[in-house]
């Protein structure tokens, strides 16, 4: 049974206990930080007294306050939480005044969230004791702005809805064939028309921060790279039969591979603070059932690479030029993660760098390595199942609505698929179980722009709403209120609503 309260919530809360007392706000209400609060629990504390007035509770923000005035104050305070470990949670509770203390700034920030829902749905009121916390620390988001150009104030808007239901990783798949979409000084030639500026992306990353959601950016070699090789044909890959690919880079080229690291080294620099970077790596080999084109036979310029680098196999120059990206953006303080197609954790020659995640969203066929086979050979995973978790803009936008198909829906994803429900193998051989003694990051939704004229932005928004929060409990981990999408998930989504309207913008008590 849950054990969260009745109270509609996403994600619901890990352990909720009625308490007689309550708490509401007033004008009498002050956030009390302390004498010794971080610039982060100020920030908190700002964002909050802001949308207590957008959201209609207040008619002024309440002044922030170093010490306590009365029963009527909110404490925000990061310290340990008895019984939570998990650093992102929290306890809310009401003690002659209401008290919300996070294990660190970002548990304080998430109790803040689940403060507005609970106002939001409980007419102003809150009662009761919360102690809540995440099961999964990746909790992300991929877009897919490479296809499709979207705005500053979109992405901006998306991120404080991701943050309002505890999701904390936003993904910006910046190239593929079709786009280059962020500024580049270092290769201005790659970058296509309808772009983010520097000066936006910047923009961007500090309300990101203010909502305590990690954007990580995404440079997808040596595949899907046609817009970076438009201008460089001379590093498109040739094939033996004189066949030209030029979405896929020939990384056995030098000058290809340092044109590579310059653009990541220039937006590992830009995305400063991020944690991670996305390499790609993935569908740069044929699919199992396909007869090329990248094989030993048709581009023996790449084992020649491998045995230049001291391997013996295509796939070990595959790892080696992975590995070489990879070092640069960990020579940046990343994390350098990939997508798991053709990673081969059994590869003793010339292995992928064990530090790197491995992003699981596909497996071929039966004779590909599982989830549990990346985690046993050490491997950082992170679940992005293409059946439950992907959502496509495709030619008649099917596929972002109510599907039919079982897995990917947001019904899929509620009913039926758990963080650790991995793809058994592609074409419907059932799913693979990651045990619950194996570890594992987390999980992410992916939004792919195959078709980005099908929808505009404020349509995939709207159509996006129920993947995000059904994701978002499940990644979550908590009991659920509903017991299914259909029996009860509807009505909470509509209750809990969009985050509040980005209250340090607009300021509308000035």
């Amino acid at each position: 049974m849950p054990t969260g309260p009745v109270t509609p919530m996403i994600p619901n809360v890990q352990h909720f206990e009625a308490a007689m007392a309550g708490w509401a706000p007033t004008r009498d209400t002050c956030l009390v930080v302390g004498s010794q609060a971080s610039a982060a629990t100020q920030e908190t504390a700002a964002t909050l007294a802001s949308e207590l007035v957008t959201e209609g509770w207040m008619h002024v923000p309440p002044p922030i306050v170093e010490q306590r005035k009365g029963p009527a104050d909110i404490a925000l305070t990061v310290a340990p939480v008895p019984e939570v470990t998990h650093t992102e949670g929290y306890r809310l509770h009401v003690a002659d005044g209401l008290h919300a203390t996070g294990v660190d700034e970002t548990g304080l920030f998430y109790a803040t969230r689940t403060l507005l829902q609970t106002l939001r749905t409980q007419q102003g009121r809150y009662s009761g004791i919360i102690t809540d916390w995440p099961v999964h620390g990746y909790r992300g988001v991929m877009l897919d702005i490479g296809r499709k150009y979207f705005t500053p104030a979109w992405i901006e808007q998306f991120i404080r809805n991701m943050s309002y239901v505890k999701l904390n990783e936003l993904q910006l798949h910046i190239a593929e064939n079709t786009g280059f979409r962020i500024q580049s000084d270092t290769h201005p030639e790659v970058v296509s028309k309808r772009h983010l500026t520097k000066a936006q992306v910047r923009e961007i990353l500090a309300t990101a921060r203010r909502y305590h959601v990690d954007v990580v950016p995404s440079v997808d070699t040596p595949s899907h790279a046609k817009q970076l090789l438009a201008t460089h044909p001379e590093w498109q890959l040739k094939l033996t039969n004189g066949r030209i690919l030029p979405d896929k880079v020939d990384y056995s080229i030098p000058a290809a591979r340092e044109f590579v690291k310059d653009i990541l080294g220039e937006m590992c620099d830009l995305f400063e603070a991020s944690s991670r970077f996305q390499l790609g790596s993935d569908e740069f080999f044929p699919y199992p059932w396909e007869n090329g084109p990248v094989t030993p036979q048709s581009a023996p310029q790449l084992v020649a690479y491998a045995h230049e680098v001291g391997g013996t196999t295509i796939y070990d120059g595959f790892h080696a030029y992975l590995n070489e990206l990879g070092d640069v953006v960990r020579a940046k303080g990343k994390i350098a993660a990939v997508w798991n197609d053709d990673i081969n954790p059994d590869n003793q020659a010339l292995p992928l760098n064990k530090s790197t995640e491995i992003y699981i969203w596909i497996r071929w066929n039966q004779t590909k390595p599982t989830a549990t086979d990346y985690v046993d050979a050490g491997y950082p995973v992170l679940n992005a199942n293409g059946d439950y978790l992907y959502f496509i803009v495709n030619t008649d936008g099917s596929c972002c609505t109510q599907h039919p198909d079982p897995k990917k829906s947001p019904q899929g994803i509620y009913d039926r698929w758990t963080p650790r429900t991995f793809m058994g193998a592609a074409g419907g051989a059932g799913d693979h179980i990651l045990p619950e003694s194996k570890p594992m990051l987390g999980a992410q939704v992916e939004i792919w722009c195959d078709n980005p004229k099908v929808l505009d932005e404020t349509e995939i928004a709207e159509k996006f709403v129920p993947w995000m929060r059904t994701f978002a409990q499940q990644v979550w981990g908590s009991p659920k209120i509903a017991p299914t999408y259909d029996a009860g998930f509807l009505e909470i989504s509509d209750a809990v609503g969009d985050a509040p309207a980005d209250a340090i913008r607009q300021r509308p008590w000035q």
